[in-house]
């Protein structure tokens, strides 16, 4: 069950907007809100906030907004929800919107979706869950897939400079390590790669 919270500790920079880039005020403010009432723990509150952005990056065509909304969205999803349902529950979120999305929002997807199982690989429950109830060899193979789809429009994503998705990232100290998406999509995978390996 406790691999289930590393879901926030991966996705917790994201939540977290970037200060030093512009956003209409009116979504800054909700943003704030948002990030308040996460940290005490009322999400309900935050699942009409985080429609409103997800409707305006959409009407607005901000990409790297409609991204934080989609990972922000995964917060709600505990509401009345056992922990071994908010597994399948973020799972599912996740199928979903990549099957909504294309070109580099879903190749970003993608990488986010192969972190959230990587974070809960240690994780085994009995039932209808074909990740949770696989073993460790079957489920490095499920994540392992799921990387390499993240990096399979290379050339698309080495041309999106990660100075347009900067508001994805509370910290940006170590930006120049990852100038492009490719470069961000290949180091999570990269990483993935090695934990597997010390795993062996």
């Amino acid at each position: 069950m406790k691999k289930l919270i590393l879901l926030v500790i991966i996705l917790a920079p994201i939540f977290l907007f970037g200060q030093k880039i512009k956003t209409d005020p009116m979504i800054a403010e909700k943003w704030k809100e948002i990030d308040r009432l996460n940290s005490i723990g009322n999400f309900e509150q935050t699942a009409p906030i985080v429609k409103e952005i997800k409707a305006y990056a959409k009407k607005n065509n901000d990409a790297p907004m409609l991204i934080r909304a989609i990972l922000a969205e995964s917060q709600f999803l505990r509401i009345n929800t056992m922990q071994k349902d908010f597994f399948s529950k973020v799972e599912k979120h996740f199928q979903e919107n990549i099957n909504e999305t294309n070109g580099v929002q879903k190749s970003l997807l993608y990488g986010f979706y192969a972190q959230f199982l990587g974070s809960n690989s240690a994780y085994y429950s009995e039932g209808d869950n074909k990740f949770l109830t696989s073993d460790e060899k079957t489920k490095n193979k499920i994540i392992d897939s799921i990387f390499q789809k993240s990096i399979e429009n290379k050339d698309l994503l080495l041309k999106e400079s990660i100075d347009k998705w900067l508001p994805l990232f509370a910290d940006t100290t170590n930006v120049s390590l990852t100038p492009t998406l490719y470069h961000f999509n290949i180091n999570s995978y990269l990483a993935f790669l090695r934990l597997d390996r010390e795993a062996i």
